[in-house]
This record gives structure tokens, sequence and C-alpha cells, in this order.
């Protein structure tokens, strides 16, 4: 269980997410065998409809129970509002706890100049779990020179 120590107001940030749904890019059947994949057109358009930004309200320092283990890890993690269900979650979840947004991929800081090499490394992560074919760094930078 997750247990909020301080909250740091440290504002300006962003938590950039996946949103993930497997069914979608990874069908299977009833008996969980993969089915035909659905073609990928314009994997920069499928990326950036599956990323989600929301603003950090602040950061937590947040202390959780390590299992088995008996000790105790401490961390900070933004904290956000999520739009759908309309409370407070954290960004980072150490007890298997579904974060609704999606998958974390990590934070914009507040800093613009180091935004667009962030958001095209979380485009790369989303580009390659939805379509295997740009899991390699050097197809997806052909794919970003040929938008260009």
């Amino acid at each position: 269980m997750d247990n909020i120590v301080q909250i740091v107001p440290i504002t300006g940030y962003t938590a950039v997410f996946e949103n993930v749904n497997d069914d979608k890019y990874h069908p299977v059947d009833g008996d969980g065998n993969p089915l035909e994949a659905k073609p990928v057109t314009d994997i920069l358009a499928e990326v950036d409809t599956n990323l989600v930004t929301l603003p950090v309200l602040f950061f937590a320092l947040v202390k959780s129970e390590i299992p088995r283990a008996g000790g105790e890890i401490s961390r900070l993690v933004g904290v956000f509002l999520d739009p759908d269900y309309g409370y407070l979650e954290l960004c980072e979840r150490m007890d298997s706890e579904t974060v609704y947004v999606g998958r974390l991929l990590g934070y914009l800081p507040p800093d613009p100049q180091s935004h667009p090499a962030l958001m095209n490394n979380y485009r790369w992560i989303t580009a390659a779990r939805i379509d295997e074919r740009y899991v390699e760094e050097t197809a997806w930078q052909q794919v970003l020179e040929s938008k260009k």
C-alpha cells in the first residue's frame, strides 16, 4: 500500500501516458490465441491518438512496503486528476492497482526545450508496442524523416 508522507509543490510538469488497449492492436480469440492484427497505415497518427498528457498537480513523497522483503521504499511521484474518474491518482503504482489513464511513460518538465526530444521518445515507445516494425530506432527515424 502506498502512503503519502509529504506533498511537494513542484508545478509545471506534465505526465505522459500511453492509452493501453491490447485488444486493439493485439487481438486474441476466446482461447487467447493471436488473431490477425489490424494493419497500421499511419503510425504517427496512431501514436498521437494513443498518447494522453495530463498536468501534474503536485508531487508526493510516497512510502511503499516492499512485498515479501519486509522493507520500505520512498519515491517521489506525480499526482494528477483523472478526467474520467475525477479523483487524484498516483502516476506510479507499486501495489498492482490500475492507473486508469494508461501506462505512465514519463514526465515532461517545465523546460520547453526538452519537450520535443522527450515526446519523440514516448512516441517511439508507443509505436514499437503498436507495430513491432518500429522497435528499432533506425526504422522509427526513417518514419520521422519521411514525414518532414
